[in-house]
């Protein structure tokens, strides 16, 4: 499949931070209520001890929120 490249509207100097704003929290809420990461706890955990780690770096997740409840998961299971 060839990429597709988009942008993103809310990273453009115009837009309105209100609505950038909005939109971070909307996806904040989404992310948290219906915990729409869980499904990659058993990837991320396999990752973890077989590296032997117990840290990971955050790389583009934006802010964060959906880490929250991954990491209140991760803990629970170790």
């Amino acid at each position: 499949m060839k990429r597709f490249h988009a942008f993103e509207w809310e990273d453009l100097k115009w837009f309105p931070v209100s609505w950038r704003d909005y939109g971070t929290d909307y996806l904040k809420f989404i992310a948290t209520r219906f915990d729409i990461y869980k499904p990659v706890i058993p990837l991320l955990k396999k990752g973890l001890d077989e590296s032997k780690e117990k840290i990971w770096v955050d790389c583009a997740s934006g802010a964060g929120s959906g880490l929250i409840n991954l990491a209140r998961h991760l803990k629970r299971i170790s």
